[in-house]
């Protein structure tokens, strides 16, 4: 059948291919990150995605690998987003609509798999992405924003200790749990507290963006004073276990 769908389409294909190829290595971009975007998006056209018959979009970490939308392996890709905008936007469905779990938020793998703070987290900041790029008319947030704002209140309640840092249990995609004050789970909860601020006020729920900005400066702060280390010139994870 694809086989067939390529012969019955092949000059409309071909331009396009043509078009696309032309279109993103004409630009002044350096060609070694031209390379690493036209490599990166390449995994959409081959085994390790696909789209279904009904549009469900589905992807492994790698060929055969992890099934299926692994929060924590999708999270840090981006490319979609700024692409094939609904193809991140059927997969933010997934995440926040067909297997939300209202008890712990986005799933791991689709619906199964347990959970990770850094998937959930680039979930919210993923969402966040998919409005900037294709959903100026706001017809899309919508359909999801109700249960950001439930992953959003699940990592402030369950996770936050009240002062903008997470020190519990914070699975992620290293496949094991860090304890304590650190700036790579920090960082996505400060981005994904100042997302869900401005996806708030796009909702017109004023009072809960200026929480979430307030909560995303308290946090930034905290964790900027807890995880510098102006002697070593970098960021360190605060992990000594303390009474």
């Amino acid at each position: 059948a694809a086989a067939q769908y390529v012969a019955d389409n092949f000059d409309r294909l071909y331009r396009k291919t043509v078009l696309y190829r032309d279109t993103l290595f004409s630009t002044t971009i350096d060609s070694y990150v031209l390379d690493c975007a036209a490599g990166r998006i390449a995994c959409a056209t081959g085994p390790t995605m696909w789209r279904c018959a009904d549009g469900t979009v589905l992807g492994t970490e790698g060929n055969g690998c992890c099934p299926v939308n692994c929060s924590h392996v999708y999270g840090y890709c981006t490319l979609l987003e700024r692409l094939f905008p609904e193809w991140a936007k059927d997969m933010a469905t997934s995440n926040f609509v067909r297997h939300f779990d209202a008890q712990q938020g986005v799933t791991m793998r689709f619906g199964a798999g347990g959970f990770a703070i850094d998937g959930s987290l680039a979930s919210v900041i993923k969402a966040y992405l998919t409005v900037q790029q294709s959903d100026s008319g706001l017809t899309w947030l919508p359909t999801v924003w109700p249960n950001i704002k439930v992953q959003m209140q699940l990592a402030m309640t369950n996770f936050d200790g009240g002062d903008g840092v997470i020190r519990v249990a914070q699975q992620n995609t290293y496949d094991t749990a860090m304890f304590g004050a650190n700036t790579f789970i920090g960082s996505y909860y400060v981005t994904a507290l100042k997302a869900a601020s401005c996806m708030a006020k796009l909702m017109g729920e004023v009072d809960l963006s200026d929480q979430y900005a307030e909560r995303a400066e308290l946090s930034a702060a905290a964790y900027e004073t807890i995880c510098w280390r102006e002697d070593f010139g970098y960021y360190v994870a605060d992990v000594t276990i303390k009474d």
